[in-house]
């Protein structure tokens, strides 16, 4: 048996794909958690011989030597007087990888440090880094909640629009 489709039909069939992939495209809530906050190295002032360790790591990065990476940063942080950045970045290059757990542990490492300082943090913004961070590779592990405080703990540190819209997108998930 033959079917006969009209143009009207078609075309109507065409319109609602677009409708449909264009509401695909705006509703992505679990891309927007793929946004983490990389520090770039190069506009921070920090002490020569740090810095290029910490640009070695990133070219690194860059060659997709994660491990190598890793490694780099590691050693910087026992030198550093900002060790909490060589920390973020390791937090990265985890949540890079797909390893959200190590992710945390670092970004985590990044915040313990930050909250141990009698002073406040020269980069507050440092800190805001790693609960956001941090609050990305908890929600891409399943800990919803954490995530929501981290999320809530990073807006206390630095507001903004990009946050508030992501602490709502993630709030309605939940």
């Amino acid at each position: 048996e033959t079917q006969v489709i009209s143009a009207s039909t078609l075309i109507q069939k065409a319109k609602m794909k677009l409708i449909m992939q264009k509401i695909a495209a705006e509703s992505k809530p679990d891309t927007i958690l793929n946004n983490i906050i990389v520090i770039d190295f190069a506009t921070r002032k920090i002490a020569a011989g740090e810095k290029g360790y910490l640009e070695k790591g990133q070219t690194l990065i860059d060659g997709l030597d994660y491990e190598g990476a890793v490694k780099t940063f590691e050693r910087v942080i026992s030198k550093s007087k900002n060790p909490q950045l060589p920390m973020i970045a390791i937090g990265c290059v985890r949540f890079t990888q797909g390893k959200y757990v190590k992710s945390v542990e670092a970004f985590t490492r990044a915040v313990d440090y930050l909250a141990s300082l009698q002073v406040a943090a020269p980069h507050p913004e440092d800190g805001h880094t790693a609960y956001h961070n941090r609050a990305l590779a908890n929600f891409r592990d399943g800990n919803d909640a954490g995530g929501i405080t981290d999320l809530e703990s990073a807006l206390a540190l630095k507001d903004g629009t990009a946050i508030r819209e992501l602490l709502v997108i993630c709030l309605r998930r939940m």
